[in-house]
């Protein structure tokens, strides 16, 4: 069974869902655009429907895991109804130089078992041909039948490896690969231009509208004449450290008069607004100019992390390590915070070298966070007040 490939005078395209978890924060633009240019409806999670609190939760049957997985469990059920697939790829390594953690590659098992638990039966990863009328059929039965997309994603093996991934599994729906492939071009000029004007979005829009790529913004400009040069020129960036895509960020706008704080952590934590209780909203409230890992070049990352003794293995690790020690050691910012997240093995391991570094080799005013999923609003805005008051004793 499988989602047709579609048909472009359907009224009604087939629609996937992608849950707002885990790198949907780094990629949705990219996906989203190559989902659509296929001819899909792609949904995600609607900002105006928090994820249920506590107590009320699906995740407590894997209490267990840290929260990002618990919020992807939550965040799959409330849209699993809401389309024919859902895309949850097995993120194995998004750069050339480290890999994922270990639970990213498990993520469509458990997407896939919790559904099965909920009533809601996904059907495989790898889906096989069917008829459009039997995927009807056994959405009606069991009021919800998505497929489950999971190609695996994983960057080491050379520059085309991520493109190749993407095309294979157009391929699997049906599409042919003359389609195929401008999309992937077209969702890598996206995600540029994603990337490129990030910076701006957290500091000017509110979070939900900084991935909201319908809303008529310069970063979220989607109509594109893909010819074949620039489908070469999309293509060859495949490969490079700082995402899937290869994009590149430009550096912040040194005209800014705010005091600069570089916000440093896991995408899903630091973007999350419902995880991390509108971090970024609450420090631009205090004046604050928030520059995001994304901000610093992906060599300048990797030049700091080959620096030390031991290697980082972790793809968002070495981004994290390398970005602190950046702004530790080169400056750029008047405040570091530092974000993590409890259960998180890497960050357990991350963080005493982050202290360390703090203490010892720079004079750059430190904040670190830990994020657990509780929601203790005043305890957070007293650290960001105090944090804040020592950044402009030093401007």
């Amino acid at each position: 069974m499988n989602v047709r490939a579609p048909n472009k005078s359907d009224d009604h395209p087939m629609t996937i869902a992608i849950p707002r978890v885990l790198w949907w924060f780094r990629l949705w633009p990219f996906w989203k655009t190559f989902f659509e240019r296929l001819g899909y409806r792609v949904v995600t999670n609607d900002p105006a429907r928090p994820t249920p609190t506590h107590h009320d939760r699906a995740s407590t049957i894997v209490e267990e895991a840290c929260f990002p997985i618990q919020l992807l469990i939550d965040r799959t059920l409330a849209i699993a109804d809401q389309a024919e697939a859902i895309f949850m790829p097995r993120l194995i390594s998004v750069s050339p130089q480290g890999i994922m953690c270990p639970r990213f590659s498990g993520v469509p098992d458990i997407v896939q078992m919790v559904l099965s638990r909920s009533g809601c039966q996904p059907v495989s990863n790898s889906p096989a041909r069917a008829p459009e009328s039997d995927l009807q059929i056994g959405r009606k039965q069991t009021g919800c039948q998505p497929v489950l997309l999971a190609p695996i994603i994983d960057a080491r093996p050379g520059r085309w490896a991520v493109r190749d991934a993407h095309l294979a599994m157009a391929a699997k729906l049906g599409v042919p690969d003359s389609l195929a492939r401008p999309a992937f071009a077209e969702a890598s000029m996206i995600q540029e231009r994603f990337e490129t004007d990030f910076e701006k979005g957290l500091n000017t829009l509110s979070m939900p509208d900084v991935f909201n790529l319908d809303q008529n913004t310069p970063h979220t400009t989607t109509q594109f004449k893909i010819q074949n040069r620039e489908s070469k020129i999309a293509d060859s960036a495949i490969g490079s450290p700082r995402s899937l895509t290869g994009c590149q960020p430009v550096p912040h706008d040194p005209q800014s008069a705010l005091p600069r704080i570089a916000l440093l952590g896991h995408p899903y934590l630091a973007y999350d607004w419902e995880f991390n209780l509108n971090l970024v909203e609450k420090l631009r409230s205090l004046g604050m100019w928030i520059l995001p890992l994304e901000s610093i070049p992906s060599k300048t990352t990797e030049s700091f992390v080959k620096k030390l003794d031991k290697s980082i293995y972790w793809s968002s690790g070495r981004e994290i390590m390398g970005a602190i020690l950046s702004f530790f050691q080169n400056g750029g910012a008047h405040g570091v915070i530092y974000l993590s997240c409890f259960k998180c093995g890497v960050d357990g391991l991350l963080g005493d070298v982050v202290r360390w570094a703090a203490r010892h080799q720079s004079k750059v005013v430190f904040l670190s966070l830990t994020l657990d999923g509780h929601d203790n609003e005043v305890g957070l805005m007293t650290r960001l007040e105090a944090f804040v008051d020592i950044v402009r004793h030093r401007v």
